[in-house]
């Protein structure tokens, strides 16, 4: 059914009254009947040409607007005749004939007439050939993939194929600019009464149109022009209402990034929904007063909310807008697209939602005869080349084709080819009505969706109907997706519990059974300074000894505030063989953030030096301290005074529920939480790393990077001392320097280190530009932070092949390390993230919505972590522990808990999971919602670019714009003017920063990602320049300002000012590059426009094209 009218033949008269009131009235308050326009008057293009037009000047040669189609004529067929057929077809629809030449900058169609026309079609004769079929399945895809030149047609092809002697093919191409899918079964028709009367020797049997397609353009252009007495009213103030306020994007998450440019390469899949569904919604939608395609609509945007997350969708729609009897027999693009509005908002049952969206239809099909063309430029959507204007999805609903025999004649039938390679839409959804089931055509982007997600997908929405004709009080968020096979392989793939880990056996355990194995083998090194493991236990022993002695045992938090240094690992171990639990602190950090920390972690007892108390004076205000340096200067001098060995004092042991260390993590509202760690979570995280690195085995030189107060620093500890290797210290001075830093990596024969992305950036550009290799790794993580695959590709070719290069994800709340990847994904795009893989051993991932269930593979949302690592909780923070652990849904073991990790994040088909960015990283400028991360990714893609960071800031007006930062590679000097370009022709316009500031150095925080709250403010706008007094840079400029000012009516021009934000739409856009023609002699494509917005950007352009080589 393609419109109004027909599906209002669902109902009843009684229900059909007040929609039929509204279409009479709507009727009636229309324009008399369409009438030949006057002799001598122009053809206008229709608003539906004139867009088509217009899409085809921005992508030149596009055939994604091409309508192929190809029958199959069974029977005795004379070519010749049909032939004829074809020419009489061609004589009698003036669209057919009609090519749409510019004329100064504008277009206008031209007529050729009908008597001088000469026009036939192609005759191909494959009679005998053994693969005749398949060389006839080649042309109709050469035939359908063909552009046409819109400016000198013909916009017809037609190839009569013959296969047999009784079998022929007739493959029929024409462009949506002269046609639309009811004019070809109106070409159908016709041909085969005209064939049946050439046959047998009559005359044309077709009585002559009353009109052609032109003057229904004419009557269209008199009722629509801008200023006409109904302009304000009816429809277009309907329209006006209906996409007033924040206009939706669909976001469905896709599986490739989605091109900067809207592309149309496309794919067909169909599947058939089961009877007991198809009757089941019939059923459903009569109880609701609701016909079918209502019904069928609910359901595809509650498919689509679950697949979003948005409660805002807009689907679009055709319909055949013939409702008039002039416009029945017209071939011509008369079809209608509208665009249907539907709030899914508060979590509504599908009954709810059912009668949302028949309210919705019923207002919006009442105003249907509005041109879609002139609803846009109405609502004046933001531009976005990548995307098409208001919606990026449709459904339609047909009724399945009913042959008529003719059994004089010859049967026609489809012949299949290879489907559809074009996709007008990101994803449309056609559906065929074929009585007790609908046959549903999933036609999709192939530059977004893989085959296998729209499989997916389309198993949900049957899953998702039946569930709402089982149950139509269910909300929406409790409908059914996943199957049990489905919904088992999710939530049992990789979360297996499968190390053992003792629940007597701590981690400082298992370094002192290497101070026994190998007491002289070299625990840490610091520069000259190396420590075997019986010093290193022999300065722990001592501070283990004194803190016993101080009361210190099992549940104690000691504070320890100290530089990095062999004596500060001493101290963490010698807390941990007390018994009691470590809160490590940076002496870098603000002396009002320590003190909260201590305080807040009821810490008693701190240990320190004499030199960090004396650089934080107020540190050990009303707390007890004790002076590791003095400890161990005792220590040493009482070792030299009583050298017999002392029996060791019996104390109590910690067990795995005790607290272990207490890590602080930034948190969302400024104030640090205290995330407590306990014995039995270390020791399962140490026991998952032993498993998967070959820690004691494989690698043994471990790099220590990061800060004593970050959790990666008791990582490294433990990773090393604990399998008997030895751990080097790498200060911050060396980490940020990446010379330094690779002289140690070579000198210390490092062959484990874990690394944050900012110093991986930084030591392969240094390594790759002094021709060198990373080759003394064995394992080299990268994690804490999202990084993209384009430095996963670099860093890769600077390892050789036994280098394990892995891809590290994980939270302190769940113990340092959480997963790892390292899967090849040789299809992934430079600007995607570098997946984070699959959890480790004892760690459990889960990505869920909002109701804690799981969402399918490809779909975004939260990733939750179990298993044996997680944390107690937060210190002192009961309401917050209570927010963010939660009792495990999906596990049988007493107690367990899961995570909330605040990461967006999606399940890949292959196991792996992909983190997005961060929930709380999502701003919404303008109304779009735009993800930082993705932002930074490409703006650190620019090969000036050592490091990117984009944050939002208020400029001077409190106005909320996007702030880039870049710091340059060495040895580069980046153009501001030239980073912003770049990321126009990358990004939607709408993510691209005001401004590109540029820094010697990214501010960094002790953990080695970005410290954003230490970003300067933003440079002056990157393309401002000094100007001459009358506000141009260049006579260009000047120009092209007095162009666009004639273009768009407007008095004042400036440099800065945007086309499209000073009214600029698809017409003036034409005349503008006309003129420019006229003026420079450049001849622009139309898609410059889009991309070069203001007129500095354009006249840069101009001049570019006008100095480039003939």
């Amino acid at each position: 059914m393609s419109d109004t009218s027909e599906r209002l033949r669902e109902q009843s008269p009684a229900r059909n009254a007040p929609r039929t009131r509204v279409l009479e009235e709507r009727t009636a308050a229309a324009p008399a009947g369409i009438t030949a326009r006057p002799a001598g008057a122009a053809a206008p293009l229709s608003f539906a040409q004139q867009r088509l037009w217009f899409l085809d000047r921005l992508g030149p040669g596009n055939a994604a607007y091409n309508l192929p189609y190809a029958l199959r004529l069974s029977g005795p067929v004379d070519l010749d005749t049909a032939v004829r057929a074809c020419q009489a077809l061609v004589r009698r629809h003036e669209t057919l004939r009609t090519a749409f030449p510019s004329v100064d900058g504008e277009p206008t169609q031209t007529v050729a007439p009908a008597d001088t026309h000469v026009w036939e079609p192609r005759v191909v004769d494959l009679r005998g050939a053994d693969d005749a079929e398949e060389q006839a399945r080649r042309l109709a895809a050469q035939d359908a993939r063909a552009p046409f030149d819109l400016g000198r047609g013909p916009l017809l092809r037609v190839t009569l194929v013959a296969l047999a002697e009784r079998e022929t093919v007739a493959l029929i191409t024409l462009h949506r600019i002269v046609a639309d899918d009811r004019s070809m079964t109106v070409l159908t028709d016709e041909f085969r009464r005209l064939y049946d009367a050439f046959r047998t020797g009559g005359a044309d049997p077709l009585p002559p149109l009353a009109v052609q397609y032109a003057d229904y353009a004419h009557w269209q252009r008199e009722r629509f022009a801008g200023g006409a007495a109904d302009r304000g009213a009816h429809g277009p103030a309907h329209w006006r209402e209906r996409f007033s306020g924040e206009l939706p994007s669909l976001r469905l998450p896709t599986d490739r990034p989605r091109p900067t440019v809207r592309t149309y390469a496309g794919r067909t899949r169909s599947f058939t929904l089961s009877a007991e569904v198809t009757a089941g919604l019939r059923e459903l939608g009569g109880a609701a007063d609701a016909t079918l395609f209502m019904t069928l609509l609910a359901g595809y945007a509650a498919l689509l909310h679950r697949y979003s997350g948005q409660d805002d969708i807009v689907v679009g729609t055709s319909v055949a807008g013939r409702d008039r009897p002039e416009t029945e027999p017209l071939v011509g693009p008369l079809a209608n697209t509208l665009a249907l509005r539907t709030d899914l908002a508060g979590d509504p049952t599908f009954r709810e939602l059912l009668v949302r969206t028949r309210r919705a239809c019923l207002a919006d099909f009442a105003h249907q005869d509005v041109p879609f063309a002139r609803v846009v430029e109405e609502v004046r959507p933001d531009r976005d080349l990548s995307r098409a204007p208001l919606f990026q999805t449709m459904l339609s609903l047909h009724d399945a084709p009913r042959p008529a025999p003719d059994p004089a004649g010859p049967r026609v039938g489809p012949f299949s080819g290879e489907g559809r390679t074009t996709a007008l839409y990101d994803l449309s959804l056609h559906v065929v009505d074929e009585g007790d089931r609908l046959r549903c055509a999933w036609e999709f982007n192939v530059d977004l969706f893989a085959d296998a997600t729209i499989e997916r997908m389309a198993a949900h929405f049957e899953r998702l109907l039946l569930g709402a004709v089982t149950d139509s009080g269910l909300p929406l968020s409790l409908l059914p997706l996943l199957s049990e096979p489905e919904r088992t392989e999710i939530l049992n793939r990789d979360n297996l519990v499968s190390v053992e880990v003792a629940p007597d056996t701590c981690v400082h355990h298992l370094f002192e059974e290497h101070v026994r194995a190998t007491p002289d083998a070299v625990a840490v090194v610091d520069g000259e300074d190396r420590v075997s493991y019986r010093e290193l236990d022999r300065r722990a022993g001592i501070i283990a000894a004194r803190l016993r002695a101080l009361g210190v045992g099992p549940e104690s938090r000691v504070g320890l505030c100290a530089p990095r240094c062999p004596d500060s690992v001493a101290a963490l171990l010698g807390v941990l063989k007390a018994g009691g639990a470590y809160v490590p602190l940076d002496p870098a950090h603000p002396e009002d953030r320590l003190r909260y920390m201590l305080a807040d972690a009821s810490v008693r007892l701190l240990l320190t030096r004499h030199d960090v108390v004396a650089s934080v004076p107020g540190l050990a205000e009303g707390m007890s301290v004790g002076y590791v340096d003095d400890w161990l200067a005792e220590g040493a001098v009482a070792a030299r005074d009583e050298p017999a060995a002392v029996p060791p004092v019996r104390h109590a042991e910690p067990d795995a529920d005790n607290l272990a260390f207490l890590v602080y993590t930034s948190g969302s509202t400024g104030r640090a939480k205290g995330a407590m760690l306990t014995h039995g979570a270390l020791m399962s995280a140490f026991r998952s790393w032993e498993r998967v690195y070959g820690l004691g085995t494989v690698v043994r030189r471990h790099l220590q990077a990061a800060n004593i107060a970050f959790d990666v620093f008791t990582g490294d500890m433990v990773r090393a001392l604990c399998s008997g290797g030895t751990l080097v210290l790498c200060h911050r001075e060396a980490l940020l320097d990446p010379a330094r830093l690779y002289t140690l990596l070579q000198r210390e024969r490092i062959d484990f280190a874990d690394l944050v992305p900012v110093v991986i950036r930084r030591l392969s550009a240094y390594v790759a530009e002094q021709g060198r290799m990373l080759d003394n790794f064995k394992v080299l993580a990268v994690g804490a932070d999202i990084w993209f695959m384009q430095d996963y590709w670099n860093l890769a070719k600077l390892c050789p092949p036994r280098t394990r290069l892995v891809n590290s994800y994980g939270v302190t709340e769940s113990t340092v390390d959480s997963s790892l990847f390292e899967t090849a994904m040789p299809e992934r795009a430079d600007e995607e993230p570098v997946p984070i893989g699959r959890p480790l051993p004892n760690t459990q991932f889960y990505v869920l919505d909002d109701r804690l269930q799981p969402v399918p593979l490809g779909v975004n949302g939260t990733l939750y972590v179990g298993g044996l690592a997680l944390a107690r909780g937060y210190v002192g923070r009961p309401e917050l522990t209570a927010e963010r652990f939660l009792a495990h849904p999906f596990s049988q073991r007493p107690g367990a808990r899961l995570y909330n990790t605040g990461d967006l994040a999606r399940m890949l088909p292959t196991g792996d999971v992909e983190v997005l960015g961060r929930v709380d990283r999502q701003v919404k400028l303008r109304g779009f919602r735009i993800e930082l991360e993705e932002v930074e990714s490409v703006l650190g893609l620019h090969p000036d670019a050592q490091d990117a960071a984009v944050i939002v800031r208020e400029d001077a007006l409190g106005e909320r714009r996007l702030a880039g930062y870049v710091e340059p590679r060495a040895g580069r000097s980046p153009d501001p003017v030239a980073l912003l370009q770049y990321l126009r022709t990358q990004l939607p316009y709408y993510m691209v920063p005001s401004t590109i500031t540029l820094l010697e150095r990214m501010p960094l925080n002790a953990n080695g990602k970005h410290d954003r709250k230490a970003l300067p403010a933003p440079a002056p706008a990157a393309d401002a320049v000094e100007r001459p007094a009358a506000g141009f840079a260049t006579a260009t400029q000047e120009r092209v300002a007095r162009i666009w000012a004639e273009a768009l009516g407007a008095d004042v021009v400036t440099a800065e000012d945007d086309f499209f934000q000073l009214g600029g739409d698809s017409l003036p856009a034409l005349r503008v590059l006309f003129a420019l023609r006229r003026a420079f002699g450049v001849d622009l494509p139309l898609i410059t426009l889009f991309e070069a917005t203001t007129v500095e950007e354009l006249a840069r352009r101009v001049d570019l094209a006008a100095s480039a080589p003939a």
